[in-house]
C-alpha cells in the first residue's frame, strides 16, 4: 500500500493502490454486526472492576463509561468524514499514507510497525492473560487473598504460563487450517455476546426488582463517595475504556467492500456503537447492582464471574460463566493472532521488514503464512513474559493505549489538515469542527497526564506509573531506524549508514538516494 503511494501518489482515492481490489458486497446490516463484533471483546468483562477501582465511586465509573462511549462516537464520526472522502480500505494505515505524505510517508509506517510488532502481540498478550485467569478461577475458584507478595507473583505468573500455552496452540491452530480458525472463533464470538446479553438483561431484572438478591449491596446508597481525585487514575481507567471500545474502527480496513459507502458507512457506524455504549452501560449496572464494591476490586477482571456466581450461584458462576468468559478471551486472542499473522505477511511482501522474503511466504502444503504466525507468536511471547511482576493485564492495556491514541488523534488531526490543503474536494459526510477539537483534546490528556506521578506513594513491587507510557513512546520511536533502512534506502542498512554519516559530518560527498520501486 505505502509503496504504491511512493510510486505516484494516491489517484482518484485508491489508497490501497491494488489491483486486487475485492467487490463491494457488504450491506449496512453486515457492517454494523461487523462494527459490534470487532468491538465487544473480553474488554467488558475484565475491565470495568478495574475501572471501578481507579476512579474509586460506581457513579464516576459510569460516567467514566458513558465519557468513553461519547469519545468513541467522537472519533468515528471523525473516521466518517474520511472513510466517506476515501471509500478504499486501509484504515488509519491508508488515511496517514494520503495525508502525510512527507517525509517519505514516515507516520504510516510507524503506524503500521507500531501495529504489527507491539500493539497486535500484546493484544493478544492481554487477551490470553484474561483466558489464563478465568481458567484458574473455573477451577479454583475466586482468587484468595494472597499472604504474600510471593504467593502472588507465582499465582500471576501461572496465569501468564497458561497464557503462553493458548497463544502457542492459537498460532498452530492458525498456521495448520484457516477454516477451523474462523469457525472457532465465530463460536466463541457468539458465546461472548450471550454471556454479555445474559449480564445485561440480569442486571436490568435486578434494578427493576424481577430478581431479587439476598444481600443486595450499597453501592449506590453514595454513588459518588470515594472518588479519585489523581488525574492519573483518570488517564489509566481511560486506557482501560478505550481498550474494552477499541475495534469500532475496524470497518475502515474493509470499506473497499461496503456498498454505498457515503450512505452505509455512518449508518453502520452510528449504529453499531450506539447499541454497543448501551450494552457496557447495562453491563456495568448489573455488575453495581450486585457485587458489592469490596468483592469487585479484589476480583479484577473476573467481576463478570463473580457476578454470575453471586446471582445463579457458585456453581454457575464458577463452573460455567468463567469457562465462557475464558474462551471469549481466546477468542479475542485468535482474532488478534489471525489479523497479525496476516497484516505481517502484507508488510513483508511490500518490504516494510527485514527478512521480508521469508516473512511473505505460504506454506506450500497448508496454504497459511507459517512464517509470520511463528514470528506474531513469538512477539506475543515476548509481550507476555516481559512485563515486570505486577499486574501483566493492566500494565499491556496502557502499553497498547498509548500508541493506538496517539495515531488515532494523529489520524483525526489529519482530517482537519486535509479541510485546509482540500477545500475544494467533495465531502459527502462532513464532520462538526469542535468534536474533532474535543477527540484530540482528550487524546493528549489521556497521553500526558499518565506521566504524572501519584500523590499516594505506590506499594512496594508495583509496576512505576511512568514505565507504560515510557515504553508506549519508545515502541513507536524504534520505527525510525527501520523507516530509514527499509523505506528510504529499500533495506540497505549499508546506504542508510554512510547517507546518514555523510549528514552527521557533512561530507561533501553525495550519496544517491534509491529510487522507490
Amino acid at each position: 500500500m505505502i509503496k504504491q503511494e511512493l510510486q505516484g501518489g494516491v489517484e482518484g482515492g485508491a489508497v490501497d493502490g491494488r489491483d486486487d481490489v475485492l467487490p463491494r458486497t457488504m450491506g449496512v446490516v453486515a457492517a454494523t454486526a461487523l462494527v459490534i463484533g470487532h468491538v465487544i471483546g473480553s474488554g467488558i468483562f475484565s475491565t470495568p472492576a478495574i475501572v471501578w477501582s481507579l476512579v474509586g465511586s460506581p457513579g464516576m465509573s459510569l460516567s467514566m463509561w458513558l465519557i468513553g462511549g461519547v469519545i468513541t462516537i467522537c472519533g468515528a464520526v471523525c473516521f466518517v468524514e474520511l472513510g466517506t472522502l476515501l471509500p478504499n480500505s486501509g484504515g488509519e494505515q491508508a488515511y496517514l499514507a494520503y495525508i502525510y505524505r512527507r517525509p517519505y510517508v514516515l507516520a504510516s509506517y510507524l503506524f503500521f510497525w507500531s501495529l504489527i510488532i507491539f500493539m497486535r502481540p500484546a493484544s493478544a498478550a492481554a487477551n490470553a492473560v484474561v483466558a489464563g485467569k478465568h481458567l484458574l478461577y473455573a477451577l479454583f475458584g475466586p482468587p484468595s487473598q494472597p499472604r504474600d507478595g510471593a504467593e502472588w507473583t507465582q499465582h500471576e505468573w501461572l496465569q501468564r504460563a497458561i497464557g503462553l500455552i493458548c497463544i502457542a496452540c492459537i498460532s498452530f491452530m492458525t498456521a495448520v487450517s484457516t477454516r477451523w480458525t474462523l469457525g472457532i472463533q465465530t463460536v466463541f464470538t457468539i458465546a461472548k455476546m450471550l454471556v454479555l446479553l445474559l449480564i445485561a438483561t440480569a442486571g436490568v431484572l435486578v434494578m427493576a426488582g424481577g430478581i431479587r438478591l439476598e444481600h443486595p449491596p450499597d453501592n449506590w446508597r453514595e454513588p459518588f463517595a470515594g472518588t479519585s481525585a489523581e488525574v492519573s487514575d483518570y488517564a489509566s481507567a481511560m486506557f482501560k475504556i478505550s481498550w474494552a471500545y477499541s475495534g469500532w474502527n475496524n470497518i475502515h480496513y474493509a470499506l473497499g467492500e461496503l456498498k454505498h459507502p457515503q450512505r452505509n458507512l455512518p449508518l453502520a457506524a452510528f449504529g453499531g456503537m450506539a447499541i454497543v455504549i448501551g450494552l457496557y452501560l447495562l453491563a456495568n449496572f448489573a455488575y453495581m447492582a450486585v457485587v458489592p464494591a469490596s468483592l469487585a476490586f479484589h476480583s479484577g477482571e473476573v467481576l463478570a464471574a463473580s457476578f454470575c456466581s453471586i446471582l445463579f450461584g457458585e456453581h454457575v458462576g464458577q463452573r460455567m460463566i468463567a469457562p465462557i468468559i475464558g474462551l471469549s478471551a481466546l477468542g479475542s486472542t485468535i482474532a488478534s493472532v489471525f489479523a497479525a499473522s496476516r497484516v505481517l505477511r502484507v508488510a513483508a511482501q511490500d518490504g516494510y521488514l527485514p527478512g521480508s522474503s521469508v516473512l511473505a511466504r505460504l506454506h506450500p502444503g497448508l496454504g497459511t503464512p507459517v512464517p509470520a504466525v511463528v514470528f506474531n507468536m513469538c512477539l506475543a511471547f515476548v509481550m507476555l513474559l516481559a512485563p515486570p511482576p505486577g499486574k501483566a493485564f493492566s500494565f499491556l492495556v496502557d502499553f497498547i493505549g498509548y500508541p493506538s491514541g496517539f495515531f488515532l488523534a494523529l489520524t483525526v488531526a489529519g482530517m482537519l489538515r486535509l479541510r485546509h490543503t482540500e477545500p475544494g474536494t467533495s465531502r459527502p459526510f462532513r464532520a462538526w469542527t469542535p468534536v474533532a477539537y474535543f477527540y484530540i483534546t482528550i487524546a493528549v490528556f489521556v497521553c500526558v497526564f499518565p506521566w504524572v506521578p501519584p500523590k499516594t506513594p505506590p506499594a512496594p513491587g508495583t509496576i512505576p506509573h511512568y514505565l507504560a507510557p515510557l515504553l508506549g513512546v519508545a515502541s513507536v520511536l524504534t520505527g525510525l531506524p527501520m523507516w530509514y533502512v527499509m523505506l528510504v534506502h529499500r533495506g540497505s542498512a549499508r546506504l542508510a549508514w554512510h547517507h546518514l554519516k555523510a549528514r552527521l559530518l557533512r561530507t561533501p560527498q553525495v550519496v544517491a538516494r534509491v529510487p522507490a520501486a
